[in-house]
């Protein structure tokens, strides 16, 4: 359907009468009999149908009533499995924790990751996947209404709303001018062409995507603020969505707004994965807190049997020795085995078959990434204004012309503003600033009326006060705190440093508004010739407004003798306030503006929050907010908090000495917030900072090795590591480490070998390959087992969190590396099943008992820990089975069958013992016959 195709975070509109632009090949097909003027009248009657229906689809008919206020419950997302083959039960699904859940579910065959989707069953064929239709309820949306309540208790109130992503806005307006061009076309194959390739488009981008935005509030309170049913579509980071008011501070008021999903940058947003199908974010912890315990209670398990041992010695034979550690009363404990099957498919190498519209991954957005939450723009006035003043969209003009915009706002209120020069000297700093309003002062005569033309009488006072001008034009003196925060910049051009400048470049930015000048912090290393950096400080300003007006920031470079402007940017604070003024008058007085954001439309009475605190209810059917028109708490009208400022791009300005004019230097990125003074002060920007780490990765044993490269079914087997990580600047760091080699090893490889590297978090990569090579004295050294990616990325991020929080860093985790994939092999060691199976399992790779795997220990700990904990590189202890002259001399058995390999010693051995028995039964029959003829002859 063409509706649903071009639908973004929207109600879908169907209409089945209409097959939209599936429909216009049909047309052009049955035009074909037609005269070249019919076929031209249907073609622009086609388009002039898909033309109305964007412009529906841009302007909906809102249905009030239709949006979805509630998630779906265990009754209708379980509904294929509630008393099923005695799956799960309803009473059960209340209190079963999302782990139980998914542990019970898999011994019935059906995969569970969340309780928020439906569950799959899983297949281990892809190809056998099929549409399920109980999958289909995972795309329903919902956003919850005024007067809804949020609990700890219920894990689901902290849902606020879910909604699905799609083609961004301007991809339908983008189509709408493109449409329009169409319809102008009086050539039938360009009108065809244009119409053919819409077509193609958008089919090949097909519907909304199966990606969903899920908000979710952690603190109790109630919603008293919900976006109405108007707002159909949420495209501009920044967007007010939700108002919720805090149940412990009701004077509390905490706005919500759309999240920012621009990646680009990767100190502003950042998305990790906190589940997939595989496991969750909290695993890794949870593995790393087992296994502490587990080597605890080994620990402990070691000393009470060895002081047992020595009191059972004592007793047998006094020698005045005392027990290390009196526990008598220790029971034999029990190590749980890990709780993650390293066997199973990972999605890495080994893919996992996903139904379509199931569940595959959640990512979540970073702590402290609100404040970015903004609209980008190269134009302020457009994007701040163009809501309250829907007239601005009709200027024929670009859309990152500030200028045109700027004028247009200001002639309302602030038409003169000039600079004050003195003489031939044009580069004056004083800005002349007013407004200037023609009226007649006298009525004319009707003796002057001309041609019937009634002029409009006199509205100019009597006389003019020097006040009025200032009142009529909102021109009231206000004391604000100017909040402005350099982010980036980009695209530098630092030619005019020299050579010197450009190696060793030391930027920094000075910011003055009128007498206060301050200065931020210089930024040391900068890679030579990069033309990005990263500043992200703040400036804070207080001044009375109208009065001082102009902000100058300026980007220079610390020198060894002086400092030199880079690049200037100039910007007017007193005409943003005076627009902003103007902005909040505008929206009270707006019918469309105040139709999309006030709610709730009547005052009502919710229930109170303390009516609905007590006891844990856990997963239930969702209801709607209840209302008591006794006592409940008042719910009125609200108007939506303001979009925060946007984030600026402006290019940076220098002196041409050569021209005689201004250059440009680069790109800045700011933002620059307004507070007056005793209002709430915005919440500032936390960025994570570069932490250096060391990784440090242990390799213990690999073992069940079943591919050999040499003779004798063995291999010379050394592990090759490739550590690679990316930190948010793009600086990357690849880094080899190898092990020694374990020769003459069959089945078992140990190496007890320490690696360690050095990385940098947060990193937009962090990764080690691990290969099993065999090592040869002649020629190339052979691939055993194709190499295996460890991802280190979740880890690390974890790492990171700990040091930032305070806490000691992560203890040792030992994890296991399967390698389930090999090159072919001519002579793989042979087993008992038949040959046709054999080599049907090995071609399917679907045989585990192939599967090597490998013992490692990872610990990542920060740079200034790992300096009071050294960490040698090398083996720190000498692994057992290892081949050496000694051990060949005290057992030649077993050197030989090392030496031969399994199949051949045994074929020895056969071989051998065949002849034995043959020789010793010629023996025998030769002795028999001997003494036979020995005692013949006596006769």
């Amino acid at each position: 359907n063409f509706i649903h195709s071009l639908s973004s975070v929207r109600e879908k509109i169907e209409d089945p009468n209409d097959g939209g632009i599936a429909s216009f090949r049909s047309g052009i097909q049955a035009a074909v009999s037609f005269s070249s003027t019919s076929r031209m009248d249907t073609l622009r009657a086609r388009i002039s149908d898909a033309l109305k229906r964007v412009n529906e689809i841009l302007k909906p008919n809102v249905v009030e009533g239709s949006r979805h206020t509630k998630p779906l419950g265990p009754s209708q997302l379980f509904k294929s499995v509630l008393g099923h083959g005695g799956c799960v039960t309803k009473e059960q699904l209340q209190t079963m924790t999302t782990q139980g859940l998914k542990e019970k579910m898999a011994k019935h065959g059906w995969r569970v990751t969340s309780h928020l989707v439906a569950p799959e069953i899983e297949k281990v064929n892809p190809s056998a996947l099929v549409d399920r239709e109980h999958l289909a309820q995972n795309l329903h949306t919902f956003m919850r209404p005024v007067g809804h309540i949020i609990r700890n208790s219920d894990r689901d109130s902290r849902l606020l709303c879910r909604m699905q992503m799609g083609l961004p806005l301007h991809a339908l307006e983008d189509l709408r001018d493109r449409l329009s061009k169409a319809l102008q076309l009086e050539v039938m194959d360009d009108a065809s062409k244009a119409l053919l390739d819409e077509e193609r488009r958008f089919k090949t981008a097909g519907t909304s995507t199966v990606n969903f935005l899920v908000i979710k509030f952690k603190f109790n309170g109630m919603v008293i603020w919900t976006a109405p049913e108007e707002n159909a579509y949420f495209g501009r980071p920044g967007t007010p969505m939700f108002a919720v008011r805090l149940a412990d501070h009701p004077d509390v008021v905490v706005p919500v707004f759309l999240p920012s999903f621009d990646i680009r940058r990767k100190a502003e947003t950042v998305w990790y994965p906190v589940k997939t199908l595989r496991d969750q974010f909290s695993t890794l912890l949870q593995r790393i807190q087992h296994q502490t315990e587990g080597n605890t209670k080994r620990s402990a398990q070691k000393r009470w049997s060895r002081a047992r041992s020595i009191r059972q010695q004592n007793k047998e034979c006094p020698s005045g020795l005392s027990p290390e550690i009196d526990e008598d009363n220790m029971d034999e404990v029990e190590i749980a085995p890990d709780i993650v099957d390293n066997t199973e498919p990972d999605g890495y190498t080994r893919p996992i078959a996903v139904a379509k519209n199931a569940f595959i991954c959640r990512i979540r957005r970073r702590m402290g990434g609100v404040a970015f939450d903004r609209a980008q723009t190269k134009n302020w006035f457009r994007t701040a204004l163009e809501d309250a003043f829907p007239e601005t969209k009709m200027l024929q003009a670009d859309k990152n012309d500030s200028r045109a915009y700027k004028t247009y706002i200001m002639s309302r209120f602030m038409n003169l503003s000039k600079t004050m020069t003195v003489g031939m000297d044009r580069s004056g700093s004083a800005v002349l600033k007013g407004h200037i309003n023609c009226k007649r002062v006298q009525d004319p005569e009707q003796t002057a009326i001309q041609d019937g033309v009634t002029l409009p009488l006199c509205t100019a006072p009597e006389q003019v006060t020097n006040n009025s001008p200032s009142i009529e034009n909102l021109w009231i003196s206000e004391t604000v705190f100017v909040r402005v925060y350099i982010m980036s910049a980009h695209k530098l051009d630092v030619g005019s440093l020299g050579l010197a400048g450009n190696l060793a470049f030391k930027p920094y930015f000075s910011a003055s508004l009128g007498v206060d000048v301050q200065h931020g912090k210089v930024i040391e290393f900068v890679s030579p010739g990069s033309q990005t950096v990263n500043f992200y400080q703040k400036f804070v300003f207080q001044s009375t407004f109208p009065g001082t007006a102009l902000l100058n920031l300026e980007l220079m470079h610390k020198g060894i003798m002086n400092d030199t402007v880079v690049g200037s940017l100039v910007i007017d604070i007193e005409d943003r306030l005076l627009a902003l003024k103007r902005r909040s008058f505008r929206e009270a007085s707006n019918e469309d503006f105040l139709r999309k954001r006030i709610a709730p439309k009547q005052c009502l009475r919710g229930k109170k929050e303390r009516d609905l605190t007590e006891g844990d209810v856990g997963w239930g059917e969702p209801v709607d907010p209840e209302l008591d028109q006794m006592y409940g708490t008042w719910l009125k009208p609200h108007r939506a908090f303001s979009e925060p400022s946007p984030i600026e791009c402006e290019k940076l300005s220098r002196l041409d000495e050569e021209n005689a004019g201004e250059g440009r230097a680069g790109l800045l990125r700011y933002i620059i917030d307004f507070t007056p003074a005793g209002s709430y002060v915005p919440e500032d920007p936390e960025i994570y900072g570069q932490t250096e780490f060391q990784v440090r990765l242990t390799v213990y044993s690999v073992e069940n090795i079943k591919v050999f490269r040499d003779f004798g079914e063995r291999n010379d087997v050394y592990v090759k590591a490739n550590f690679r990580s990316q930190d948010y600047d793009g600086n990357v760091q690849s880094v080899n480490h190898t092990t020694d080699t374990h020769k003459y090893a069959r089945k078992m490889a140990g190496f007890n070998w320490n690696m360690s590297f050095n990385c940098r978090a947060p990193s937009t990569e962090c990764s080690v390959e691990m290969t099993l090579m065999d090592a040869d004295k002649f020629g190339d050294n052979d691939l055993i087992y194709y190499p295996k990616y460890y991802s280190l990325d979740h880890h690390l991020w974890l790492a990171y969190k700990e040091h930032r929080e305070g806490r000691k860093p992560l203890n040792l985790l030992t994890d296991t590396i399967v390698f389930d994939r090999w090159p072919k092999v001519e002579e793989p060691m042979p087993t008992c099943s038949c040959a046709w199976w054999r080599r049907l399992k090995r071609k399917l790779k679907a045989d585990k008992k192939m599967f090597a795997t490998m013992k490692i220990g990872i610990s990542i700990v920060p740079k200034c820990e790992a300096d009071k904990e050294p960490f040698e590189d090398g083996q720190f202890s000498m692994p057992r089975d290892r081949f050496s002259y000694v051990t060949a001399m005290e057992n030649p058995n077993a050197t030989a069958k090392m030496l031969l390999g399994p199949t051949r010693w045994l074929k020895l051995r056969i071989f051998v013992g065949f002849w034995i028995v043959v020789i010793g039964l010629l023996i025998l029959f030769m002795t028999i016959y001997f003494i036979m003829q020995v005692n013949g002859g006596s006769r």
